[in-house]
């Protein structure tokens, strides 16, 4: 993939495949932002919205070591007694409004990643049956999980690097309550603290200026600031 092609991409599984040497942690965000998309919605009568609630939390807090690792092995055999309950038979028989959550909690965070946002395609797409990552590329669904993808991973072919300046205390303060409540409507107000600090880099201030946007918990330059990988 050419950096133009990461740009104009509505494929997620090339876009996945594209990244070299991905962040677990950021992969674990991306899961958890495709599961909030089908959480956000009616997510049918396999899982109530206070149980997709639960498996979002763990996701998010798995992925800043905030969670133990027997919390983290509850999530796990809790998804999978869900999917006992639900049906013994195989993933095809499987909604992909619960698949989505399955396969976001109990998959290594490339595999999960990967698959999650098929499954969450399906359901916000409104797609039959259990295609293949490459078949699910161009709906209206793709296009949005591709600009996640670019707003936690930024630009891989041309990283940006932070100029310790920039983290003025008024700078992380502002990061951390916006990755803390993710409160994105904040971020014009961090890009005029970054200006204040003598920040004036085009792709970090562009980033966090563009209303059209659509921003995760996971963003690179939020991430930049606060020191997060």
């Amino acid at each position: 993939m050419t950096e133009a092609e990461w740009w104009a991409s509505a494929d997620p599984d090339v876009m996945l495949a594209a990244i070299l040497g991905p962040s677990r942690r950021k992969l674990r965000l991306f899961a958890a932002a495709c599961c909030r998309r089908v959480g956000s919605c009616a997510v049918g009568r396999r899982l109530g919205l206070d149980h997709a609630e639960y498996y979002i939390d763990a996701l998010e807090r798995e992925a800043d070591g905030l969670l133990s690792p027997a919390e983290w092995d509850g999530a796990v055999e809790r998804v999978l007694l869900d999917r006992h309950e639900i049906t013994n038979h195989t993933l095809d028989l499987l909604d992909a409004d619960f698949c989505t959550f399955l396969t976001a909690i109990d998959n290594d965070p490339p595999d999960a990643a990967r698959w999650t946002a098929v499954n969450a395609n399906i359901v916000m797409s409104g797609l039959g049956g259990r295609p293949e990552p490459n078949a699910v590329a161009g709906t209206a669904e793709a296009v949005l999980q591709a600009g996640m993808l670019r707003c936690i991973f930024g630009n891989p072919f041309r990283p940006v690097a932070v100029d310790p300046d920039w983290r003025t205390p008024a700078v992380v303060e502002l990061a951390r309550g916006i990755y803390a409540d993710r409160a994105f409507d904040r971020l014009p107000i961090l890009a005029d603290a970054l200006d204040d600090a003598g920040c004036t880099h085009p792709a970090l201030i562009g980033h966090l200026r563009d209303p059209a946007l659509t921003h995760v918990r996971g963003c690179w330059a939020v991430d930049l600031l606060l020191g997060l990988s």
